[in-house]
């Protein structure tokens, strides 16, 4: 626009002005036809095309005074007669009607001689004029049309064959371009947009439409009901405001293509779009889905083909991520994708599928999925339910690092430990856990046992499984299912002292409140400390538990010897009903103690 010689600072030429709606610029006396009558100007360079007929002219015929039949040269040199072939040229819409202006045009004076031209020939240069040139539109407006006017400029596009839409604005709803290799290149689309098949115009992408922004919704269809098919890639780093929709459409190149970047995402800008809605359709080349905030997408019954890669990545998926009955014949790559709902039912990974530092915000339930290839779920944040109970693995799957809570990422290293998960049932706890055993993997199995157990110890029910339900009670009370050793020790020493408190309270203790609140003391330790997800916070309340006992000058040293439960054995003493039942306590917690400290090493 800055190049326009028909624009001032202060007010715009008819082909650069803001359009409206189609009947406020009706209405304006001349405005449509005006903008016609410049953007045919604009596309038309007379010089232009009389050198290259008279270029093709002694190519193939010769020299001008050589040639029998004056009459094209007497339009050629004419501009006014040049002008008002062009226009019919343009204007003749009707492919019969046009052969025939042209046939009556220049009539073949000599017959069977090989040097006199006739409008046929006229007209195919014309042709191969407009077949060859590049016409660029620089950041014009478009308005609507209406196929019926005079001034439709369609009628002038159409007649092209190679364009390149620079920076343009669009209120058409429509461009009807087969047959036309085009190139969108930094448009905006204002209103309601159906994408038709058109030629690629050969660009460094090689897509139709990019870095565009539709405003409204776009609908991707055919021109007709016998061909379902889009042949080339759409899109590239295109923002969509609105919705984007195709319903059983046959993708030859794919849709999206969009840049990848190496750099930090936090550097990028992300694209958006509110819902994409891919239904029934199929994909026959890569999907390449990157940075986008997206409120709604829905694959529902689409096909991605042989060979085909996927990639939706660094994407925020606001609402609703739909993926049923979706086919992924080669790679599905949901890298640093985040999910706030989501559906994976019946849902077919034939190849690699990568959830990598995928976060879903909800419950996950891959019900009826298949995972026929290798599956990626490293470092995945999941605050829902995982639920694998349905899914069916035929290949090896990645579990590790999988975390409840979002861990800080320094230079790609992940600060923390991984937090444990929830799991909608023992079977999901039980697969992921087989997958490590598998791995030889056994800190990270541990994690997955005890999930197992907790769900293993909600499963049972206390009248049907009394002495089950009651044994996974006090495993998990004792020991977190053999998985914490601090809470092991902690019930060592309390039980050895409770035991001890009673033995000799009567020479120690004469105030039976403060015994009283001595033991509910302890108690409160107890509970904390299996509420307690914090080692270190565990390492102080047993350090302080000691220096309490110290303090009371308690005997350490008896309190040692009754920890040991073999020591009364070896004396020849009595032993009484409920120190038998101490003892017993005690080698079993002293056993879960061994166990939970080899768990780094193995299970049992």
């Amino acid at each position: 626009m800055d190049d326009c010689l028909n624009c001032t600072p202060t007010k715009k030429c008819i082909l650069h002005i803001e359009k409206s709606d189609y009947r406020t610029d009706f209405g304006k006396v001349g405005f449509l036809d005006n903008f016609y009558e410049e953007l045919f100007n604009y596309v038309i360079d007379y010089e232009e095309i009389k050198n290259y007929v008279k270029i093709k002219i002694n190519i193939n015929y010769g020299e001008e005074n050589t040639i029998d039949g004056k009459k094209i040269f007497q339009i050629l040199n004419n501009e006014e007669e040049l002008k008002k072939v062009i226009r019919n040229y343009f204007e003749i819409q009707n492919e019969e009607q046009l052969d025939k202006y042209f046939a009556d045009l220049i009539i073949n004076e000599i017959e069977n001689s090989d040097l006199s031209i006739d409008g046929y020939v006229f007209q195919s240069y014309l042709d191969e004029f407009f077949k060859e040139k590049i016409i660029i539109f620089e950041q014009i407006f478009f308005p609507t049309y209406d196929a019926r006017d005079k001034f439709n400029y369609m009628k002038i596009i159409r007649k092209l064959k190679k364009v390149h839409f620079d920076t343009c604005k669009f209120k058409a709803k429509f461009f009807d371009l087969i047959d036309i290799e085009v190139f969108f290149q930094d448009c905006e689309f204002l209103d309601s947009y159906s994408i038709l098949n058109s030629a690629i115009l050969e660009n460094e992408s090689n897509i139709i439409y990019q870095n565009c922004t539709f405003h409204r919704d776009v609908s991707i269809s055919t021109a007709d009901d016998k061909s379902n098919k889009i042949n080339h890639t759409l899109f590239s780093d295109c923002k969509f405001k609105k919705d984007l929709k195709a319903e059983k459409i046959e993708f030859e190149k794919g849709i999206f293509n969009n840049t990848e970047f190496y750099e930090p995402l936090e550097d990028k800008e992300y694209l958006e779009i509110n819902k994409l809605e891919i239904i029934k359709c199929i994909v026959k080349n890569n999907f390449i889905f990157r940075r986008y905030t997206v409120n709604k997408i829905d694959l529902t019954d689409t096909v991605f083909e042989k060979d085909v890669k996927v990639k939706i990545q660094f994407c925020d998926i606001k609402e609703e991520a739909i993926f049923y009955n979706t086919k992924f014949k080669d790679l599905a790559d949901f890298y640093q994708t985040g999910f706030k709902k989501v559906d994976f039912e019946r849902t077919d990974f034939e190849k690699i599928s990568v959830f990598s530092e995928c976060e879903f915000y909800c419950d996950v339930d891959f019900k009826y999925t298949k995972f026929l290839g290798k599956s990626i779920f490293r470092d995945m944040v999941i605050t829902g339910k995982l639920d694998l109970r349905n899914a069916i693995f035929d290949d090896e799957a990645n579990f590790l690092d999988i975390t409840y809570k979002k861990r800080e990422n320094k230079e790609g290293q992940f600060i923390g430990e991984p937090t444990d998960i929830k799991v909608a049932n023992r079977e999901t706890a039980r697969i992921i856990k087989n997958f490590y055993d598998n791995a030889n993997n056994i800190i990270e199995a541990n994690r997955f046992y005890k999930l197992e157990m907790e769900k293993r110890e909600k499963e049972l029910i206390f009248r049907n499984n009394f002495f089950e339900w009651i044994i996974f009670k006090f495993h998990k009370i004792s020991s977190n299912h053999s998985q914490d050793w601090i809470l092991v020790l902690l019930w060592i020493l309390n039980i050895s002292y409770l035991y001890y408190f009673i033995e000799k309270k009567t020479y120690y203790y004469v105030d039976e409140f403060f015994g009283f609140i001595l033991l509910l003391g302890v108690y409160i330790s107890i509970y904390s400390l299996i509420n307690f997800r914090n080692y270190f916070g565990k390492i102080i309340l047993i350090f302080s538990f000691l220096l309490f006992m110290s303090y009371f000058s308690i005997d350490i040293n008896e309190i040692t010897n009754l920890i040991n439960p073999f020591s009364i054995m070896t004396k020849g003493e009595t032993l009484f009903l409920g120190l038998m039942i101490y003892k017993v306590i005690i080698a079993y917690l002293i056993y879960q103690l061994i166990v939970s400290i080899r768990q780094n090493t193995r299970r049992k």
